[in-house]
C-alpha cells in the first residue's frame, strides 16, 4: 500500500511547488523592474540637479557682465552696475563653487554636488539681497506664472511659435 502512496506524493506538494515558482519569478521581475525605477530616478534627479546648476551658473554670468571693469569710463559701464565690493566677493565665491563641481557617479561626488548645490543657493540669496534683485521662486509651476507673456522652457512651449 506504500507503493500508492508514492505515486501521489508530487500532488501533494503540488501547492508548495506553484508557491515556490512563483516566488521565485516575481523576485527576478522584482529585481529587474527595481533597476528601471533606479535609474529612471537618477536621471531624473541629476537632471533636476544641473538644471538648478543652469541658473545659478546664468545669474553669475549677469551678474559678472554687470561689474564694471576697473580703470572704465562713462561709455563701458553697464546699465545697472554692480559696484558694492562685498556684493562682487560674493559673486566671485559664487562662481568658484559653481566651477569646482565635479560630474563622477559616485557617492561621493553625488553628495559634494548636493552640497555644492545647497551652498551655491544659499549664496545666490545673499547677492540677490544685497544688490536688491527679487529672489527667484526656484519652481518650476511659478515660473508659468510670470505674467511676460515669454515662452519659458520649464514649460516645454519654448518653440510653440516656429514655423516647421
Amino acid at each position: 500500500m506504500e507503493t500508492v502512496n508514492d505515486i501521489f506524493d508530487p500532488l501533494l506538494s503540488l501547492e508548495e511547488h506553484y508557491y515556490d515558482h512563483g516566488y521565485n519569478e516575481g523576485l527576478r521581475d522584482g529585481e529587474r523592474a527595481g533597476l528601471i525605477e533606479g535609474h529612471l530616478f537618477g536621471l531624473e534627479k541629476g537632471f533636476d540637479n544641473f538644471i538648478e546648476l543652469g541658473r545659478l551658473q546664468g545669474r553669475v554670468s549677469v551678474w559678472k557682465a554687470r561689474i564694471p571693469p576697473s580703470g572704465a569710463d562713462a561709455a563701458h559701464v553697464p546699465t545697472a552696475p554692480i559696484t558694492n565690493p562685498r556684493s562682487i566677493k560674493q559673486i566671485h565665491l559664487l562662481e568658484t563653487i559653481i566651477s569646482s563641481l565635479q560630474t563622477a557617479n559616485d557617492e561621493e561626488s553625488v553628495g559634494e554636488v548636493e552640497d555644492s548645490l545647497r551652498r551655491g543657493k544659499a549664496r545666490m540669496k545673499i547677492v540677490s539681497s544685497m544688490i536688491g534683485e527679487k529672489e527667484p521662486s526656484g519652481n518650476v509651476n511659478a515660473a508659468k506664472g510670470n505674467g511676460s507673456g515669454e515662452p519659458s522652457i520649464e514649460e516645454g512651449n519654448f518653440n510653440k511659435n516656429v514655423r516647421r
